[in-house]
């Protein structure tokens, strides 16, 4: 997430001073967390794969205005449906006893930036255990100087709302 910038860190503001910026119509923020899984579980553990993939969690936004999130972006698109789906037509394919395959881009939605909007801006919370160090007054990492840091979103991240239409553009474009 940060060799591929999918967030600009050397943006960072409190919340409260992103949402009190005249400069923005509207302010986007959401969270980002890691899922951790294992690939190949069941298999023998040599063959297992530890996997972890950030989020933005989709489902906790809020805005400046206070507007619901539907109300702000134009487009939205549900990826963990998406998921589903595939999960589910590989599941009756097994039971049928139909060949079926899969396909999914390495980092597909880091692929794709943001849509800018100069009044709108989407921004993420990181997680703590991911601040820098220049986050902090003291080296033992115990007087943070922010409240709550909050950084602009750059590349679409899954979960965001917007992330599955613009991965359908970036595609359709390529």
């Amino acid at each position: 997430v940060h060799v591929r910038k999918t967030w600009d860190m050397t943006k960072v503001r409190n919340l409260k001073d992103w949402m009190n910026d005249p400069a923005f119509v509207d302010v986007v923020v959401g969270r980002a967390f890691v899922i951790l899984g294992v690939k190949n579980v069941e298999m023998s553990s040599d063959e297992w794969k530890w996997r972890a993939r950030v989020v933005y969690q989709g489902s906790e936004m809020w805005s400046k205005s206070g507007r619901h999130i539907l109300e702000i972006f134009k487009d939205v698109s549900s990826s963990p449906a998406s998921i589903l789906a595939a999960r589910c037509a590989l599941a009756v394919s097994l039971l049928k006893n139909w060949t079926a395959t899969y396909r999914d881009a390495v980092d597909a939605y880091l692929q794709v930036l943001m849509e800018t909007d100069p009044n709108i801006i989407d921004i993420v919370e990181p997680p703590k255990e991911w601040w820098p160090d220049e986050w902090y007054h003291d080296s033992n990492r115990c007087q943070a100087k922010y409240i709550r840091p909050a950084v602009p979103l750059e590349l679409a991240l899954n979960g965001h709302p917007k992330a599955g239409n613009l991965w359908d553009g970036h595609t359709d474009r390529t």
